[in-house]
């Protein structure tokens, strides 16, 4: 359900929209890739000139060097008749560098960069996403921007963010070596091989955000079908795509993918993750309390996502390690409290009759190959022990180490 934004003077209120679960943890953990197209040039700006998108761009050219294109409006067919009647790349690229190089990104765009990412893709020419990790005071990744196979350098993504430009880098101090003409296109595989081997094999294994491409972008088809393909039959990790107008059969085509539309604006987006995101930043000296009362079998992946690890453990109690030998609290329990794992260990409190019947269902389903989750129900009046009943399972799986057993903490919102 959308919830409205305040808005501000002379600004219309925009909704916020929901961050899918599995997309909101990926951000979270800096586990996710995210692949721009040339659709978010609309945040990148000289003056009032926006970034072109690939249709406009190629228009721009047909003007600048008086070609008629009108029957066949294709950048990669412009750029080719400017370099065939050029003779060369030259004024090609000349033109390129001065329309597409020190675009000035807006705050919408300058949010990705308060983001950790597993990597970065883009098939756009400019250097936007490099201009926006300039102006923002403190990314938590530095980028490390890497144009062409003779560019792979190592990188530690702790404090790096890999920027990989799939048709070549044109702005900087190097001579560009784009693909934008035909004939790019055709010899791209060998020029490029290395680098769309690390895109499959981010692929096979990262969640993708995709913005700027709608689902009539040809390359971003194409891309996609082709990665796709040297996975088949194997399902790909979920991804997630923005884009506002996609029509409803395409939306089902592309879940059918594994990838989900995200119904809304680049703009609407980063507010509503801005906002979804804003306590996954934990500052170092909160980190290092959080963690000491972490359990040892779970600081690999609190290191990993502190955010999302904490909010489990507010919930949720992980009884594979809980505190066994505690001394039990047995005068306590037969008075009416609670008995703490010390208790059910010794295994102090009666055995009830349904405690095989639903043990071996528990069971069976911890040790199954399901994918997906099931409930057990246990009902009973206030005081006839099910707390104590459901540790007492609890315990026993632990002790079977039929898998990882969390109990929700009584009086803790029960959240996802």
């Amino acid at each position: 359900m959308a919830t409205a934004v305040p808005a501000t003077a002379g600004t219309p209120a925009e909704a916020l929209v929901e961050i899918p679960l599995p997309l909101r943890q990926a951000l979270e953990a800096g586990d996710c890739v995210l692949f721009v197209g040339a659709g978010i040039g609309r945040h990148l700006s000289r003056g009032s000139l926006s970034a072109p998108d690939s249709l406009a761009l190629a228009q721009e050219l047909a003007t600048e060097f008086k070609i008629d294109a009108s029957s066949s409006l294709s950048l990669a067919k412009v750029a080719e008749i400017v370099e065939i009647r050029k003779r060369g790349r030259d004024e090609l690229e000349t033109f390129l560098k001065t329309r597409l190089c020190g675009l000035e990104p807006d705050d919408a765009l300058r949010w990705i960069c308060t983001v950790r990412w597993k990597a970065i893709f883009t098939t756009n020419y400019d250097d936007g996403i490099e201009r926006a990790y300039e102006k923002s005071a403190e990314p938590p990744q530095s980028p490390v921007s890497i144009g062409s196979t003779s560019e792979l350098v190592a990188f530690d993504r702790r404090f790096q963010v890999p920027i990989y430009y799939l048709h070549g880098q044109l702005c900087g101090p190097n001579k560009p070596h784009i693909l934008v003409t035909e004939s790019d296109y055709a010899t791209f595989r060998k020029q490029r091989e290395m680098m769309f081997a690390l895109l499959k094999s981010e692929f096979a294994t990262s969640n993708f955000l995709y913005v700027g491409y709608s689902n009539e972008d040809y390359n971003w088809k194409t891309l996609l079908e082709e990665l796709r393909s040297e996975f088949y039959p194997s399902q790909l990790p979920q991804s997630f795509r923005i884009s506002p107008d996609t029509d409803r059969l395409d939306e089902e085509i592309l879940r059918s993918k594994n990838i989900e539309t995200i119904r809304c604006t680049y703009e609407a987006f980063q507010k509503s993750a801005a906002i979804a995101l804003a306590g996954s930043t934990v500052p170092a000296d909160a980190l290092s309390r959080l963690q000491a009362s972490v359990p040892t079998q779970l600081q690999q992946a609190f290191e990993r996502n502190p955010a999302a690890m904490a909010r489990l453990l507010n919930s949720w109690e992980y009884v594979n390690q809980a505190p066994f030998t505690a001394a039990p609290n047995t005068r306590e329990f037969f008075r009416g409290d609670k008995g703490n794992w010390g208790l059910v260990a010794r295994k102090i409190p009666f055995e009830r009759d349904l405690e095989e019947e639903v043990y071996d269902y528990l069971l069976d389903y911890a040790t199954s190959s399901a994918q997906r989750p099931t409930t057990a129900s246990v009902l009973a009046p206030a005081g006839y022990g099910t707390t104590t009943f459901i540790r007492t399972l609890a315990a026993r799986l632990v002790n079977d180490r039929a898998g990882t057993i969390f109990i929700h903490k009584e009086g803790t919102p029960l959240t996802q």
